[in-house]
């Protein structure tokens, strides 16, 4: 699935998670979504919409111990982060082990927010945990479980993609679990266009920015003016300045 957006996170759950419901819910992608197992069976693709950006989200066929598709576990590889959909209704911390114990049989080994220490010939990803199906009655319960047992581990939320319930905070989560940052570049005695913001990796500095907009900016850059992080408005920073989400950047070559 060729990555679009800010970042690309993979959907990943057992069979009747709701993996669907949560993709058609929050983008503009038509998912078939049924109450049978194994209703997804290619790839799906739609745009989450969070502010002025958009986060690529991909629904994978079901996970089990028995087959997964080996084709999904490669989209899991390239992803930027996976988010882990679990139903509340049901148990909800075996399924959450299931995912852990088939993922890392492929070497891929699910991370928290704060990331972790990476072991050679593994795949590490940011994850994020979503109990989904909670306008359902015990829901709370189990969340709460969960919480205590993996909540140092993975950030969390509980979500009804039915109902719609958390689904604003769910947005906001995603662009968290993709640690990038946004800045908008502008040129001298100019605005910045405040609607399409640069995508980087959190940590970027001036230098990144400028290798992201023209690979000649890089020799050329001097110096560059800040708005937002600085000191103060237009604060004259160099190459090497760490970059901070929201701040508007004028690159002077």
């Amino acid at each position: 699935v060729k990555r679009e957006g800010a970042g690309q996170v993979a959907l990943v759950g057992v069979p009747n998670a709701g993996k669907s419901q949560l993709l058609a819910a929050l983008t503009n992608a038509e998912p078939e979504v049924a109450d049978y197992p194994f209703t997804t069976q290619r790839p799906q693709a739609g745009m989450v919409a969070f502010e002025n950006v958009q986060i690529q989200m991909v629904d994978l066929p079901p996970l089990t111990e028995e087959h997964t598709e080996p084709w999904a576990f490669n989209i899991m590889r390239n992803a930027d982060a996976l988010v882990l959909i679990l139903d509340l209704s049901q148990d909800p911390l075996a399924e959450l082990e299931t995912i852990i114990k088939v993922l890392g049989e492929q070497r891929i080994t699910l991370q928290g927010e704060g990331g972790g220490e990476i072991e050679p010939g593994t795949f590490p990803k940011r994850s994020l945990v979503i109990g989904n199906k909670g306008d359902l009655a015990g829901t709370k319960e189990n969340f709460a479980i969960l919480k205590e047992l993996y909540g140092e581990r993975f950030s969390m939320i509980m979500v009804s993609a039915k109902e719609g319930l958390n689904l604003e905070k769910l947005r906001e989560k995603l662009y968290t679990l993709l640690d990038v940052l946004r800045v908008y570049p502008k040129r001298p005695g100019h605005e910045p266009d405040l609607s399409a913001p640069v995508i980087l990796k959190r940590g970027s500095t001036v230098l990144d920015l400028a290798q992201e907009i023209h690979k000649d900016f890089v020799s050329k850059l001097r110096y560059a003016r800040i708005w937002g992080s600085g000191k103060f408005d237009g604060q004259r920073v160099q190459r090497d300045y760490p970059l901070q989400d929201g701040d508007i950047i004028e690159l002077h070559i």
